[in-house]
């Protein structure tokens, strides 16, 4: 076992010093790594590739993040995928990951490659999984952030839809206040003041602290007139978070005047 042990620290060594150098035959070798036994060396080696976004680096990849039974290698794939988008490949791999994968957290890693590849789709496929009550909340979440910094303002409208329909299943499914707090903050990214009213009404709605906190800081982009008095009034009275949030508001909309 120690012997083992010591073969594989080798592999990571050599697969690490391998990243820079730009010989074929290094890429080959490396390539390789992404099926060694060891973690380890599998983790490395999907490091180096990620300098080398080509159609045989972007299959080894995709390979690695539909296969791996290691969740923070197929996480790192995921992530390294952002830079071969061109590869059919790559997109039906990161496709899997975000429907099938069984961490969240693989699935959040692919959706940013998905955003980074940057497809005329790919604001509205983000909207899609952000409305889709069937999938995790941190998922959803997250989709939606995506949505608003590849589709830019014209989200806007399907992002306040989502608060406002996010806000009514908080009654009765626990995870849709995550969900809506992602979906106010996604609308405090794009500072549009079509989105004034319903963050304001978010923002004065005690039943969610999450949500409200979520609503006060985007409120605090847009700077409304009249916000002053809102965060004033919650700096003093508001739950704990929201009146740190309030706080935050307050001074970024003194700032920006």
């Amino acid at each position: 076992a120690r012997e083992a042990a010591l073969a594989a620290a080798l592999r990571r060594v050599a697969v690490t010093a391998l990243a820079g150098n730009p010989a074929e035959r290094a890429g080959e070798l490396v390539t390789r790594a992404t099926m060694d036994p060891d973690p380890g060396v599998r983790r490395r080696a999907v490091s180096a590739l990620s300098r080398r976004p080509d159609e045989d680096v972007a299959e080894a990849l995709a390979t690695l993040l539909t296969g791996d039974p290691w969740p923070r290698n197929r996480r790192s794939a995921a992530g390294a995928l952002g830079g071969a988008c061109e590869q059919e490949r790559t997109a039906r791999a990161l496709r899997r990951a975000v429907d099938a994968d069984p961490e969240t957290s693989v699935g959040r890693a692919a959706l940013s490659s998905m955003a980074r590849c940057g497809s005329p789709e790919t604001p509205a496929e983000m909207l899609a999984i952000a409305k889709d009550t069937s999938r995790p909340a941190s998922l959803r979440g997250h989709a939606a952030g995506l949505a608003a910094q590849t589709g830019g303002r014209q989200m806007t409208p399907a992002l306040t839809q989502l608060l406002a329909s996010e806000r009514n299943r908080a009654w009765s499914q626990s995870d849709a206040a995550q969900v809506a707090a992602a979906a106010a903050a996604a609308l405090g990214e794009l500072a549009d003041g079509r989105a004034t009213d319903a963050l304001a009404d978010a923002a004065g709605d005690t039943a969610f602290p999450q949500i409200q906190a979520a609503a006060v800081t985007a409120l605090g982009s847009i700077c409304p007139a009249g916000a002053g008095a809102l965060f004033d009034e919650l700096v003093r009275g508001g739950e704990q978070r929201v009146a740190v949030a309030a706080r935050g508001a307050r001074a970024q909309c003194r700032e920006s005047r």
